[in-house]
């Protein structure tokens, strides 16, 4: 394989092969740093004028989040509200080794990026870095699953029925599933099904449908994941993958851990810490960016890509979620009688056809 390199007639076989290695693991260190190189263009957002809240009693908070004595600033106050954040190198990307997954599940990619990082860029990277389009075989279809997190009390009948609608269709179609990447609620139920169908090939040692087609993105918001800090690079070695360790206990209010079978994460960044939902509408930017954007025909037409938002459950930040991609004309389906917001986006829904 390194005949291209060296020619054998010219090197003893010993120094033939120790040369070949030598200038394969240089093209394998200047592809990582060409990589290294492109993600250190994406953008994090750092708070760096404390804003009193008004809210808050006790500790002088910020509306970022953070108490003043984590600023950098201390004192400054923003004239503009544009000028409390700024974009910063992002210090988060490369892969993440979950210590507590099962053996032989693949690292899952992952980098931290601004909520305004351009939707071109986020698709560039999707397809031509980190690969999830394979020969030009772009996905069947995109199905963006969100509903209930902490409060997940879902229909169980529904929720096993949904369950293996999952699995089936992660098996027998080219599928992207991107969901809050959360270890809570629904996407850790999607997480179970990419666990179960990995399983499921790994046992039957099925060689056609590989673990590796399994694509499970997890849109996260940076300021609310468990232990962030240990995604952070080690400058010397951007694209060793960082050990995570997922813990189980949900409490109200708490960052929550990242799911261990999802496959890529997005982590979005808006400055702020300690807040939920702050990626709601970076992901439906994305998804409606996707269905037009994604890939080309071998004419060079662009290829529309059917994308879904399906909703099992769900609190409040549902309505503004569902609100997101109608406005942005990504079909959404409710699952009817799986509870809470679903239940009555379904009866609002009814009661208007009904008139």
């Amino acid at each position: 394989m390194y005949s291209k390199f060296i020619d054998r007639q010219s090197y003893p076989y010993d120094t033939y092969i120790a040369r070949s290695e030598v200038i394969y693991c240089s093209r394998i260190s200047e592809n990582r740093k060409s990589i290294c190189n492109y993600l250190r263009e994406f953008k994090k957002k750092s708070c760096q004028a404390y804003k009193p809240d008004k809210n808050h009693t006790g500790r002088n908070k910020c509306t970022c989040g953070l108490y003043r004595e984590d600023h950098e600033c201390i004192g400054r106050f923003p004239q503009q509200p544009s000028d409390q954040y700024v974009h910063l190198p992002t210090d988060a990307y490369g892969s993440i080794e979950f210590i507590d997954q099962v053996h032989g599940f693949q690292n899952a990619k992952y980098i931290r990026l601004a909520n305004d990082t351009k939707m071109d860029k986020v698709a560039r990277l999707l397809r031509d870095v980190w690969k999830l389009i394979d020969n030009k075989q772009l996905p069947d279809v995109i199905l963006s699953i969100g509903g209930g997190v902490k409060e997940y009390r879902p229909n169980k009948i529904l929720e096993e029925k949904f369950h293996a609608t999952l699995i089936n269709a992660a098996e027998n179609n080219n599928v992207w599933l991107l969901t809050c990447g959360a270890f809570v609620g629904v996407s850790k139920n999607v997480g179970e099904a990419m666990f179960e169908s990995f399983f499921e090939q790994w046992a039957c040692n099925d060689r056609i449908k590989k673990p590796n087609n399994l694509k499970c993105i997890g849109v996260a918001p940076w300021g609310y994941i468990a232990d962030s800090n240990k995604l952070i690079n080690d400058p010397k070695n951007n694209l060793n993958p960082k050990k995570y360790s997922v813990n189980a206990l949900v409490e109200r209010g708490k960052p929550t851990s990242l799911d261990p079978y999802h496959t890529h994460f997005l982590l979005v960044d808006d400055g702020s810490h300690g807040r939920y939902g702050t990626e709601i509408e970076f992901r439906a930017m994305l998804e409606a960016y996707l269905t037009k954007n994604l890939g080309e025909s071998d004419q060079g037409e662009k290829v529309q890509i059917p994308t879904v938002y399906v909703v099992l459950e769900g609190g409040p930040d549902i309505f503004t979620a569902v609100a997101e991609r109608l406005k942005r004309e990504v079909p959404v389906i409710v699952i009817e009688g799986s509870g809470r917001a679903s239940s009555i986006i379904a009866y609002a829904v009814r009661s208007c056809e009904e008139r």
